[in-house]
């Protein structure tokens, strides 16, 4: 399932402002989204803690209740979260952490049923690839690690570019097969959700890490 749905205003006011907000703390001001990618496509000096203050926007939880109410609405479907809401700041110059061939379905329960929304906050948008092959041949293709990302399909697989402009976002199921655009300059969020049926026996897909050296240093100092 791929399926383009408009993304409120008021929404992308609200998380443009508080990242433009973050970005500029002890750095220069930004008045643009585009102006902190080319910030970050230069070096990667700022780069870890513009991601990591970025990631940490209350602003989140406040646009991801607000979409996951649409959908349940366009799907009839009652949604909780499946992942912690995520950005991401993507281009030529963190080929490193592109995202391979793959399937969110390999973070999910096989008994569960997913979507992942995805959206560009920079003005420009942004792009990504899905597969033109709706079923997964383990004969034709292989599952091979990856240094960052687990797992990645290798194989021969035709690809369609998709680009999704600001103001819209993409939302698709946990088993289509696709990868990120290397090239494209993008700072993107993604929100996704799952399908709750019924409460008993539910166990959440995702779970919150603590830094590590956090903990390390408060042990030491306890102890």
């Amino acid at each position: 399932m791929l399926k383009i749905i408009k993304i409120e205003k008021n929404i992308l006011k609200v998380l443009k402002k508080d990242l433009l907000q973050i970005s500029s703390k002890g750095n220069k001001t930004f008045k643009n989204i585009e102006s902190i990618i080319e910030l970050v496509s230069r070096g990667k000096k700022f780069r870890q803690n513009i991601f990591d203050g970025s990631n940490m926007m209350s602003s989140l939880g406040f646009a991801s209740f607000k979409i996951s109410q649409k959908l349940e609405k366009i799907f009839n479907v009652k949604l909780v979260n499946w992942t912690y809401p995520q950005v991401r700041i993507d281009g030529p110059f963190s080929k490193n952490f592109s995202t391979p061939i793959h399937k969110d379905a390999w973070v999910l329960d096989k008994n569960k049923t997913g979507f992942t929304f995805w959206f560009p906050l920079n003005e420009k948008g942004g792009s990504i690839y899905f597969s033109k092959n709706k079923s997964f041949n383990k004969k034709k293709f292989k599952i091979k690690n990856h240094h960052y990302w687990y797992q990645q399909i290798i194989g021969d697989i035709k690809f369609k570019k998709y680009f999704i402009k600001h103001g819209e976002g993409l939302i698709f199921s946990q088993e289509e097969i696709h990868k990120s655009d290397p090239m494209s300059s993008r700072l993107t969020v993604q929100f996704r959700f799952e399908k709750l049926n019924n409460i008993k026996n539910f166990k959440r897909s995702a779970s919150q890490v603590f830094n590590k050296q956090v903990l390390k240093y408060w042990k030491t100092k306890i102890n």
